[in-house]
């Protein structure tokens, strides 16, 4: 039998390029966008500081290892007053594929850096068959970079879903006051 260590190992050899990555622009309506957007790019949202990535993971170091997080979906339950905002996103993605069992949801706002700048490699979950969505809320010169080389630019109402083990990483902008996504992680 193989080990749970075994199986991670070959999905990422098997799922790590490009041909697993969709992209898809203009994901919503006009209506819909706009109503997220000004949510989240708006000033009453409630972000929360917190770690980019685990200690010691990020490339730029502790002192750059920082974002704002708003979460929306976690432990089974809605964890934000704005969830029913976000639902025509979770539609939209289940127009592309199922979505089964939500396993978070939660937004990412990073601050604007004098250079682009990476903070690590890394997968949200080690959950064989989950997969991963990031929706970006604003155009910036940000990107999500693959481990492949890969960059998506951060395009408003863009949508990039892949299976949750491709190792990927957030650029921060530097042309805009902030870079923010929501991603999104399911079965």
């Amino acid at each position: 039998m193989r080990t749970f260590e075994k199986l991670v190992q070959e999905s990422s050899k098997t799922r790590n390029n490009s041909k697993h990555i969709k992209v898809y622009d203009n994901f919503l309506n006009k209506e819909q966008f706009n109503k997220i957007q000004n949510i989240f790019c708006g000033y009453e949202i409630d972000w929360h500081f917190s770690k980019t990535l685990d200690e010691g993971m990020h490339e730029y170091g502790e002192k750059y290892n920082w974002q704002m997080g708003h979460m929306c979906y976690n432990h089974d339950r809605p964890l934000t007053k704005y969830f029913e905002n976000i639902v025509p996103i979770l539609a939209s993605i289940e127009e592309k594929e199922p979505v089964n069992s939500l396993i978070r949801i939660k937004a990412n706002l990073n601050g604007s850096t004098h250079t682009n700048m990476r903070s690590g490699f890394h997968v949200d979950f080690h959950y064989e068959h989950s997969r991963t969505a990031i929706f970006y809320v604003n155009t910036n010169d940000g990107y999500t970079e693959f481990e492949d080389g890969t960059k998506i630019e951060s395009k408003e109402n863009r949508i990039v879903i892949f299976p949750t083990l491709i190792k990927h990483s957030g650029v921060t902008c530097t042309d805009q006051q902030n870079r923010v996504v929501i991603n999104f992680n399911y079965f």
